[in-house]
């Protein structure tokens, strides 16, 4: 998922069973032979774009992830089949929320740049100034300029 730069989050889960399924009960060991994959995505864009970008950037694993989906195309490359089984299956959120305001790249940059001070700071009391410059100069989105050359 990392791959697709649309997507804000995704998520795969097996359950055990449904609300509702007679199957489903918690206590039986060994648990029933029957499960579910639920497969939750929050993406920009249009669902066919979507798809695309899954089989492209899953390749050959897209069958070992939802191969034993009932009705999962043979061919884990063939996009248009792939978005048909999706299509059957899908279930449209109501409500989609972040906490984020940004894009996805705006997110990841923000997130490295956050990792990027957790280590400085980490590493701080070891620096003298002309140390404590270079690393500010190495973080992420910086300049040598921004680092400046004062105290």
């Amino acid at each position: 998922f990392a791959a697709m730069p649309m997507v804000r989050h995704a998520r795969l889960v097996v359950l055990d069973g449904l609300p509702g399924d007679a199957r489903r009960n918690w206590r039986i060991r060994p648990r029933p032979p029957v499960a579910y994959l639920l497969f939750s995505a929050a993406y920009e864009g249009e669902l066919e774009p979507f798809v695309a970008a899954l089989v492209t950037s899953f390749g050959d694993r897209m069958g070992a992830v939802f191969g034993r989906c009932v009705g999962f195309p043979a061919d884990p490359a063939a996009s248009a089949e792939i978005s048909a089984f999706v299509r059957r299956h899908l279930q449209e959120g109501l409500i989609t929320f972040s906490t984020y305001r940004g894009s996805l790249a705006d997110i990841r940059r923000a997130l490295a740049l956050r990792d990027a001070l957790v280590a400085l700071v980490a590493d701080a009391p070891g620096l003298d100034a002309a140390g404590l410059r270079a690393r500010l100069a190495l973080l992420p989105g910086a300049s040598v300029a921004d680092a400046g050359a004062s105290g």
